[in-house]
């Protein structure tokens, strides 16, 4: 169960991470903040790998 402390920690980590997303877009454009995203979730879930062979990202084609 989360305090009421925990819970506010949460809030404010969020509008925390909304104002830094905001920032970033509008310095950089949406597209830009899209790729970023999809390049980062893909070495995410890369590294979550049960064997963690695939850590490393294979040659570019």
């Amino acid at each position: 169960m989360l305090t009421e402390r925990c819970r506010a920690l949460m809030a404010s980590a969020h509008a925390f991470h909304q104002e830094f997303e905001r920032q970033l877009t509008e310095r950089l454009g949406p597209g830009d903040v899209a790729a970023a995203r999809a390049v980062l979730d893909a070495i995410a879930a890369r590294s979550e790998s049960r064997d963690g062979l695939e850590r490393a990202l294979p040659p570019l084609a």
